[in-house]
């Protein structure tokens, strides 16, 4: 079982200590699952060591870049291979063994149970913005409505509505939050501050993807209803990290990734879109194919089957992803990487030039750490780490447009991580201030 070294026993304290308050925190906040009892007493301690040895990673490698490209398990790879092939050797054949109303009606059904909703509301796409876009194309607005966008949404997503503005006449307003995130009270004041009675849309990641802070999003969605506005989530970065109830959260449009932190299959996802809503789809949302016969498909899925044969043998590697984290126990998983981030948090915050952008509040915080030089380049320092002490990280010069969040070093922590590979990137982080003396690569 990894642990942090025992030279830091005052930070294992206090790390342990924030740890369960937060945990506890956040697992009873609305839309989380409530399941803080500690994973040890339920199930026995877990080797995070041999629990690594399921992915496909380089050994020499300290890997903290999850939020950009997600590693898979071997058992992946080989089912992966393993559908190739009996795709290749009988596409037709393939298709309709492992998409048949039975199976399409027990995967949504188990997807369902971990999100908390109903199978016939979640329908698969190309990734978490790909089926909220394509539903924002189909709503009815009018020039003059106005769409609220959080600033730190994926920028294809803000281009996509800047697109929108122009087409159709459209009023676009941008939150700008704080960094860090301030408490859960003022973010909510911070949208609301930007609603109208022409505002139509509110739209917002669950996990900020620059610098990771949880957003409240049952109370974003109860403020958006209260106004008659229409709330989609971006979750790209929540999937596999957070425990989270659909039915709780109460927003009218999710978009999930199975890539990132389930280490599920590159470029697919989920789109949820709660059930009273159908009834007004477009006919231009719905999508076919000729060799399925979706009548019995659950009932958002049998709409999009483009995206489920686009992606027909990946897909069959999604149920081992959700195997390990079932057998693990999502909750585990979820103490896991908070209790590495707070590590991580107490550990470099000894380094001088480094401003911590991520909140430090109790259950808005999980799984990303991003942090900005004084005084360095991220993508220079970023490949320095890289090239000299094997540590992947990502460096982002140009984040986005607000000031605060541009050159950006970003620490993404899974639970292939450990206590080992934090204190290697805190020691290459100090080495290479004293070697530049923080300023020779700005």
């Amino acid at each position: 079982m990894d642990s942090p070294p025992s030279n830091y026993s005052r930070r294992q304290i206090v790390a342990g200590a924030l740890t369960g308050s937060a945990l506890l925190q956040t697992m009873t906040q609305p839309g989380m699952a409530n399941s803080a009892q500690p994973a040890e007493t339920r199930q026995g301690p877990i080797n995070w060591q041999q629990i690594r040895t399921q992915w496909v990673l380089n050994p020499r490698l300290a890997y903290f870049d999850t939020a950009r490209f997600a590693p898979v398990m071997r058992a992946m790879l080989v089912a992966e291979y393993r559908a190739l092939e009996a795709f290749h050797t009988d596409p037709q054949g393939f298709i309709r063994n492992n998409y048949g109303a039975t199976a399409m009606q027990s995967l949504c059904t188990r997807l369902a149970r971990w999100l908390d909703c109903g199978a016939d509301e979640l329908c698969f796409t190309e990734g978490a913005v790909d089926g909220l876009l394509n539903y924002a194309q189909q709503l009815p607005l009018q020039a003059g409505d106005e769409i609220i966008l959080h600033a730190q949404l994926p920028q294809a997503v803000l281009n996509f509505w800047h697109q929108q503005a122009r087409n159709r006449g459209l009023v676009v307003k941008t939150v700008e939050l704080p960094v860090p995130l301030p408490e859960s009270a003022q973010v909510v004041a911070a949208f609301e501050n930007e609603l109208t009675d022409r505002s139509r849309i509110l739209m917002c990641s669950h996990v900020q993807p620059v610098d990771g802070s949880i957003l409240p999003i049952h109370e974003l969605a109860m403020l958006a209803r209260s106004h008659g506005v229409f709330s989609m989530i971006d979750g790209s970065f929540s999937l596999g990290a957070l425990q989270f109830s659909l039915r709780d959260l109460a927003c009218d449009a999710y978009g999930c990734s199975f890539a990132h932190w389930l280490n599920g299959p590159a470029a697919t996802g989920l789109l949820y879109l709660r059930r009273d809503l159908h009834a007004a789809l477009s006919p231009a949302f719905s999508t076919s194919h000729e060799q399925l016969d979706t009548q019995h498909w659950p009932h958002l899925a049998s709409l999009r089957p483009a995206s489920v044969i686009r992606a027909a043998t990946q897909l069959q590697t999604l149920p081992f992803a959700m195997d390990l984290q079932e057998k693990l126990g999502r909750a585990r998983i979820e103490a896991r990487l908070l209790e590495l981030q707070t590590y991580a948090q107490l550990q470099l915050d000894d380094l001088a030039d480094l401003e911590l952008l991520t909140t430090t509040q109790p259950g808005m915080h999980l799984h990303l750490l991003s942090l900005r030089p004084m005084k360095l380049d991220t993508e220079q320092l970023a490949n320095r780490l890289s090239n000299s002490d094997q540590i992947i990280v990502s460096g982002m010069r140009n984040a986005a447009a607000h000031p605060s969040l541009k050159n950006v070093l970003r620490i993404s922590l899974n639970i292939y991580n450990s206590f080992d590979d934090i204190e290697r990137l805190v020691q290459a982080l100090r080495r290479t201030c004293v070697t530049d003396t923080c300023g020779v690569i700005w």
